[in-house]
């Protein structure tokens, strides 16, 4: 009975529950070594106030100005519910457990990872502010050694112990919530509440993204601890040995379509310009771009979805004073149309820091050191400037303005005035994206600092360019940008090496637009300062394509 409620998780001397793969190691069983709170609390408030508070309140009751964004919503920290925890069920996470999650982040969730924009003295600050958001009962017995899940190192996989997790997750009901074929889509899926009352998505196990990832020890330490305040319980009580436990863990597995459970992050370290020498780099299909390296960007859905773009491959590069970067994503459809109200473009975004450290992701914050520059590319844009897509007033010729005589909209007063072109919802409601004047060029360069900033126009243009092309599995888009700022209140000095961006994706097909988007955490942009020679064959192959696409 023992070996079934504290079911182990240790390998040699060293405590796989509390090792962050590929970010931090945390140096004890129940968590990081604390330094004295009177040296962590200012760090701590600061760090909170600048990255957690838009999201998780300043409170921590988990509703920040940025959560009515986000779904699933934040987390209510005063509430004392944490998700991921290698303590039993009732009991409070340890402190490496908030460490591991601020580190890397929840996967398929907009809950980033802060492993790289902050040191781990930094985030140990952070997790030691949240505490002071739980219950006092938490915080008055904190976990310990005894509280902790042990697992023994897995078994490997056999036909056998998939086979016999088929029977247990029929005899544990998980096809109610997660689907006969673990989708998702069970007859219970539908009701999903948590601890709050707010719907709660069932997990779909055949895109292999767990939100405590998808190692076979993480999904058991998943299925013994549960997930506190969701509807996911914890089985401890009811898994009657190990090989039953380890059984459902390799049956899940075996759910994820393509055989393969999804990474938990991108690649490491900063993205690095390469410096180029007498090359073209506007067009997206280059040769040329094959010599640059490739960065993978992890990417999280703002609002839950099942499918998802969950990388960005970037590229940069310098040729003499301009920078040129190249984004490339998955994205089965192609939207290029966003003429009626339902209809959304394909888009991407990079998000440019002024300021070092970067500010809020969620396009800045209103101090002095909060403001962000976005270069913005729309497929409908492109298509527009190219002549490919008919206007609003070619598509709804018979369209006419009506507002309401009580009217004070002072954007659209001023178009009914001037009886310009007809009326554009978004526009026409404040949204400085929506101008169809905009159409005219498929990149534009914009500014913000903080929730309701945007600001696009003339004072901006200029200073980025860019096209996009469709590839075989979606887009590769390039944007062009001078090295130096035009004005250096709104656009990042570029000559500076480590300037944080980061990087929006919308998928019009998703219904993804404004603030329902994929997004990815800041990063740095390194100058490389290893110049690479075009050789003739990237000549070739480049002008080859260039030719191919002017025969067409």
């Amino acid at each position: 009975m023992e070996s079934r409620k504290r079911l182990l998780l240790q390998t040699g001397s060293v405590w796989v529950a509390v090792i962050l793969v590929g970010f931090f190691v945390i140096m004890s069983a129940v968590g990081c070594s604390r330094a004295p709170e009177s040296d962590v609390a200012g760090e701590g408030a600061t760090i909170y106030t600048q990255y957690c508070e838009a999201c998780h309140g300043a409170t921590g009751d988990g509703a920040g100005p940025a959560a009515y964004l986000l779904f699933p919503k934040p987390r209510n920290f005063q509430r004392g519910e944490f998700k991921l925890r290698s303590t039993r069920q009732g009991r409070p996470p340890t402190d490496a457990d908030l460490v591991r999650t601020v580190s890397q982040g929840i996967s398929g969730s907009s809950m980033f990872a802060f492993d790289e924009l902050l040191n781990e003295a930094q985030i140990q600050a952070a997790v030691q502010y949240v505490r002071t958001f739980t219950p006092e009962r938490h915080r008055a017995a904190p976990a310990t050694d005894d509280d902790i899940l042990d697992i023994s190192t897995p078994p490997p996989p056999t036909p056998e112990l998939v086979a016999a997790g088929a029977a247990v997750y029929e005899e544990f009901g998980c096809a109610q919530c997660h689907g006969q074929t673990g989708r998702g889509d069970g007859p219970s899926a539908p009701t999903l509440r948590d601890s709050e009352g707010d719907p709660f998505p069932a997990a779909d196990f055949t895109h292999g993204i767990y939100k405590g990832g998808g190692r076979p020890e993480q999904l058991y330490r998943t299925f013994l601890t549960g997930m506190a305040g969701t509807p996911m319980p914890s089985y401890a009580d009811a898994i009657q040995s190990e090989e039953q436990a380890w059984a459902l863990v390799y049956y899940t597995l075996s759910l994820i379509s393509d055989g393969q459970a999804k990474p938990i992050a991108g690649d490491p370290g900063p993205l690095f310009a390469a410096d180029l020498a007498n090359v073209l780099l506007e067009d997206p299909e280059s040769a040329y771009w094959s010599l640059v390296p490739e960065h993978r960007v992890y990417m999280r859905p703002l609002w839950f979805r099942r499918e998802y773009s969950l990388f960005t491959d970037v590229r940069a590069a310098v040729v003499g004073q301009q920078l040129y970067l190249r984004l490339e994503w998955t994205d089965g459809t192609h939207d290029a149309t966003a003429l009626q109200t339902d209809h959304f473009s394909d888009a991407v975004a990079v998000q440019l820091a002024l300021a070092d450290p970067p500010p809020f992701i969620g396009m800045g914050q209103r101090d002095d050191h909060g403001a962000v520059e976005i270069w913005y590319w729309r497929a409908d844009r492109q298509a527009a400037a190219a002549g490919e897509v008919a206007d609003l007033a070619a598509s709804y010729r018979d369209v006419v303005v009506d507002m309401y005589p009580s009217s004070t909209n002072p954007t659209a007063d001023a178009y009914l005035q001037r009886q310009q072109a007809p009326f554009v919802t978004g526009r026409d409601v404040g949204n400085p994206v929506s101008a169809p004047e905009l159409n005219v060029e498929p990149v534009h360069s914009l500014a913000a600092a903080g929730y309701g900033t945007l600001t696009a126009g003339t004072d901006l243009s200029g200073r980025v360019s860019g096209r996009g092309a469709r590839t075989e599995h979606g887009y590769a888009v390039v944007f062009s940008a001078s090295l130096q700022p035009t004005d250096a209140a709104l656009q990042a000095d570029l000559t500076r090496s480590g300037v944080s961006i980061a990087v929006a994706i919308w998928d019009g097909a998703a219904g993804d637009r404004d603030g329902t988007k994929l997004v990815s955490q800041w990063l740095s942009l390194e100058h490389s300062g290893t110049e690479l020679l075009a050789d003739e064959e990237a000549q070739r192959n480049s002008d080859s394509r260039r030719n191919r696409r002017q025969d067409q």
